[in-house]
């Protein structure tokens, strides 16, 4: 089933080999074995895995760690929640996202949008880079903010931008989006 991300931008995640047979297999078991487990499987018609991470994080009444490789939850993190990666072996505080990033988690999604993801085949803007990125996340906390700003930005900055597809960026914006609000319900 292709969600709704993949409708919206056909290349998202398009790079990605399809999941082996097995493990669909073992995804479609996946709330009976979670059950089995003690765990409570969760979902979100429509929403990616983040989104019902995210949104279950910020439900929590207390501390949260997320275990998870994927930088798209580090917008989540607050003083209540952080990001164990499990590859690196960090936990990722809201100090630790600003020192690794140059932006706080909340500008982690602009950050992402300009400066592009390959892990979800997200472009960003040609040229930008992270640390070009990270300077307008720093200074900006929208697109728009920072495609009204782009004429008086410093030009290696400006070129990029003024280059840029802004609706594009609109878009990367809205799929690295991690919801903290989605209709998430226990599955049975």
């Amino acid at each position: 089933m292709q969600d709704l991300s993949q409708t919206l931008y056909p290349a998202y995640k398009g790079q990605r080999n399809p999941k082996p047979d097995d493990l669909e297999a073992l995804l479609g078991q996946a709330a009976t074995l979670m059950t089995q487990a003690g765990a409570m499987p969760a979902a979100a018609p429509n929403h990616e895995a983040d989104d019902v991470l995210g949104t279950l994080a910020r439900r929590a009444p207390g501390p949260v760690v997320i275990v998870t490789s994927d930088r798209d939850l580090l917008s989540t993190v607050t003083d209540q929640v952080s990001v164990f990666d499990p590859r690196t072996r960090q936990v990722m505080t809201p100090a630790d996202v600003q020192r690794r990033f140059g932006v706080p988690p909340a500008r982690m999604t602009l950050f992402k949008s300009l400066c592009g993801d390959a892990s979800d085949n997200i472009p960003g803007v040609h040229g930008l880079g992270e640390k070009g990125s990270a300077h307008l996340a720093h200074l900006y906390s929208t697109v728009d903010e920072v495609f009204a700003h782009a004429p008086s930005v410093e030009l290696r900055y400006r070129k990029p931008l003024l280059a840029a597809n802004r609706s594009e960026i609109e878009l990367f914006f809205q799929l690295v989006t991690v919801r903290v609000d989605a209709p998430v319900v226990r599955v049975r």
